[in-house]
């Protein structure tokens, strides 16, 4: 198996790791600094409340992914320069 196969098996498992991680602090957070529990589906959360939760949510995860995923595969961003240069 080379590296390039090993880093594209292990990218996603780190990547559902550190999502786990990271809506674990973020919950933590939310409790310490509201003093309550964070939004979720239910019917007493307002639609506003429930978006932005999600939507920086969502944000921050997708960051971490894509830091993830250049990490374990460097040769993403020298395809990138490659393809920059050639155009």
């Amino acid at each position: 198996m080379t590296k390039s196969s090993r880093s594209s098996l292990l990218a996603p498992l780190a990547a559902m790791g550190a999502t786990w991680a990271v809506r674990r602090g973020m919950d933590s957070a939310y409790r310490r600094g509201t003093g309550g529990e964070p939004p979720t589906r239910d019917k007493d959360t307002t639609l506003v409340r429930a978006l932005t939760w999600a939507i920086a949510t969502a944000a921050i995860v997708a960051a971490i992914e894509v830091i993830i995923s250049r990490a374990m595969n460097p040769s993403i961003d020298s395809d990138v320069a490659i393809q920059e240069a050639t155009v």
